[in-house]
């Protein structure tokens, strides 16, 4: 899988779930933001993609626009984007994918709907410098 600290990306099927039986892709069709702070790579935004296709929504760049990603692993983010080329011949804003961690943003952004799944890691089990870094958080 991978050695990054707590990842655990939700299996698409999962997120295609939470997204269409929590009224959370109607929501982003009617104009909804959509945040991922802790975005991986990025299964829970592909999911309002995939659902769009599923059920036969033509993907306009502004639906595009309304998802952003947050992740501080860059593999996790060119992995997303690769996939979005290769399986829906899509381009991904760029700027709609942040290269950071959210807990240290300095970017305010403001989301009519979070929707994450945080890294899996007990606070004891990180790397000592990274829970130095947290502690004031």
């Amino acid at each position: 899988m991978t050695n990054a600290i707590g990842a655990f990306f939700t299996p698409l099927i999962w997120a295609k779930w939470v997204v269409k039986n929590n009224g959370l892709f109607d929501r982003w069709l009617d104009g909804a933001l959509i945040l991922d702070p802790t975005a991986g790579e990025g299964n829970l935004l592909e999911a309002f993609i995939a659902t769009a296709i599923d059920k036969g929504v033509e993907i306009r760049r502004e639906m595009l626009e309304r998802l952003i990603g947050i992740e501080k692993e860059e593999r996790f983010v060119a992995n997303f984007f690769s996939r979005m080329k290769s399986r829906y011949q899509i381009s991904f804003p760029r700027e709609n994918f942040r290269i950071e961690d959210f807990i240290f943003s300095t970017n305010s952004l403001m989301a009519d709907i979070v929707l994450g799944n945080p890294p899996w890691q007990n606070f004891n089990d990180l790397p000592h410098l990274y829970k130095e870094k947290l502690k004031p958080y």
